[in-house]
């Protein structure tokens, strides 16, 4: 595979190199791709959990669960007044 880089990246994969932090243009490249597959899944975890978060919060208000918002601000500014 064979990618091309704009004249930035490939002044900083050259600088990795000369500085020693990489054995060649593959190796950077290699953990570059490795960092954002690490974010992706990362992101996607976040995701799921919000999600979760937002079924387990709709279950709650089909059971009745729910606060009304005026009152969760009441709270707050009470709190706040603190």
């Amino acid at each position: 595979m064979n990618v091309e880089l704009p004249p930035e990246l490939e002044s900083f994969m050259a600088d990795k190199r000369g500085r020693g932090q990489s054995d060649s243009a593959s190796e950077t490249a290699l953990a570059g791709l490795r960092l954002l597959k690490q974010d992706d899944v990362a992101h996607t975890a976040r995701l799921d959990a919000v999600r979760m978060d937002v079924r387990s919060g709709r279950a709650q208000l089909a059971r009745g669960e729910g606060t009304l918002g005026v009152e969760v601000f009441q709270r707050l500014r009470e709190k706040r007044a603190k």
